[in-house]
């Protein structure tokens, strides 16, 4: 083989190489816009739970994970729904007796010895 020749096999070799390289870090930078955009989804469905069931943060977070794992509907989506559902109060019926039954038990923990309780969340 050449000189000329096994340069050109290096070459070659190298720029399969930055390409693959090219081509995973364009997969990761994806991956990255889509959680960003995923987590901008929960903060507002964190935040509409905030504002309409006068809970804490965490605990609305607490409450989306939990219907999220009851419904079997993806944290994002349910996320969307719930942050439309602050808008136009329309939302499937599973999804709002799931959310109705967590806020009920969120509410139980955190209310005093003896206040009744009522039969929907202050939602």
């Amino acid at each position: 083989m050449t000189l000329h020749a096994s340069k050109t096999v290096v070459a070659r070799s190298e720029l399969e190489r930055a390409e693959t390289r090219v081509a995973a870090l364009e997969r990761e930078v994806a991956q990255l816009r889509e959680a960003v955009a995923s987590h901008a989804d929960v903060d507002r469905a964190v935040g509409v739970i905030v504002a309409t069931a006068r809970v804490s943060p965490v605990q609305a977070w607490d409450v989306l994970r939990k219907v999220s794992q009851h419904t079997n509907i993806k944290l994002r989506q349910l996320a969307v729904l719930l942050t439309r559902w602050g808008h136009t109060r329309a939302l499937p019926t599973t999804v709002r007796t799931e959310l109705y039954r967590q806020l009920r038990t969120c509410q139980e923990r955190r209310r005093p010895s003896g206040e009744a309780e009522g039969d929907r969340p202050a939602f």
